[in-house]
């Protein structure tokens, strides 16, 4: 049989019970906040950091591609063009995408989202199992 507890022990046990759950959801919301920083990737892991970034810059800069020319004088292509080789057409303008930066704000947008539920949901399984613990250190 347990001895009863009095008023006093109970309340310093739920104090130390609501630091110690204070003290995980800070931990878990900045476990989150790191998650969601750049400067923690870089620092964790500077060579891939490095290496991504030059990867996406080579990738980016169109000096890379390289089209082929050809130097022809105006005679040159007048010739061409009579004897039908070439066909000389204006080109026609072209059309700004307007829907590249509305499907990069989506992108962004979503991706913010589903990271603020991941966090919401880390957060309440940790008061559900500070809540267990809670009630299994009161039995």
């Amino acid at each position: 049989m347990t001895a009863p507890i009095d008023a006093e022990q109970l309340r310093a046990r739920m104090q130390r019970i609501r630091n110690r759950m204070h003290a995980k959801v800070d931990g878990l919301r900045l476990d989150a906040e790191s998650l969601t920083d750049w400067r923690y990737y870089v620092c964790q892991f500077p060579l891939s950091s490095v290496l991504s970034a030059a990867a996406l810059g080579f990738w980016l800069t169109p000096g890379h591609r390289v089209t082929p020319t050809v130097k022809l004088d105006d005679r040159t292509i007048d010739n061409l063009v009579d004897r039908g080789v070439v066909r000389m057409e204006t080109a026609a303008p072209s059309k700004a995408a307007w829907w590249r930066p509305l499907g990069s704000l989506a992108v962004n947008l979503l991706g913010k989202a589903a990271l603020a539920y991941v966090g919401q949901h880390l957060v309440r399984q940790q008061a559900e199992v500070a809540a267990a613990e809670t009630v299994e250190t009161m039995r």
